[in-house]
């Protein structure tokens, strides 16, 4: 059966101090996520909270940013965040929630691509994108993990293999 993504809920409560956040990864261009999956509920919590360093192609056109967000193999209609307007250290707090049985949730791996919102009338642009590995990166005991992603420019997204625990 294919995972059904619910309605996103913003929650801004969360803050650094309640979320265990490796923060190996010092530089380049990165970001924030956090996963929780509720066993009972079958729900996996997907936070995106920031990224860092997003590139540029030059200072006087600093990018739009908003975050598409796609559960691989199954891919159920695309979600996103909002965007931010000029920014190249965007914040959104934004959660997204999928409805997964346990059993499947270390076969799905989710693409976070980071788009630049040109204008009403332009086609947005992809900046760059990370793959997770869900297998790799969901803690299935219901604890909220919090990690920065690396983020690559061009068609093919790095996959990202080390684990949270």
């Amino acid at each position: 059966s294919l995972a059904q993504p619910e309605l996103r809920q913003r929650k801004t409560e969360i803050t650094r101090d309640q979320m265990d956040v490796d923060d190996s990864l010092v530089s380049g261009p990165r970001i924030l996520v956090s996963l929780q999956y509720n066993d009972t509920e079958e729900i996996l919590s997907v936070t995106i909270h920031r990224a860092v360093e997003l590139p540029t192609e030059n200072t006087s056109d600093v990018p739009d940013p908003f975050v598409k967000i796609i559960l691989l193999p199954d891919r159920p209609k695309k979600r996103k965040t909002d965007y931010v307007k000029e920014s190249t250290s965007p914040e959104w707090e934004e959660t997204f929630e999928y409805n997964i049985p346990r059993g499947q949730v270390r076969d799905k791996e989710m693409e976070l691509v980071v788009v630049d919102r040109k204008g009403l009338f332009c086609r947005s642009a992809d900046l760059c994108r990370t793959l997770l590995h869900l297998c790799d990166c969901c803690d299935l005991s219901g604890r909220r993990t919090a990690r920065w992603f690396p983020l690559t420019s061009g068609d093919s997204p790095r996959v990202e293999t080390t684990s949270f625990f």
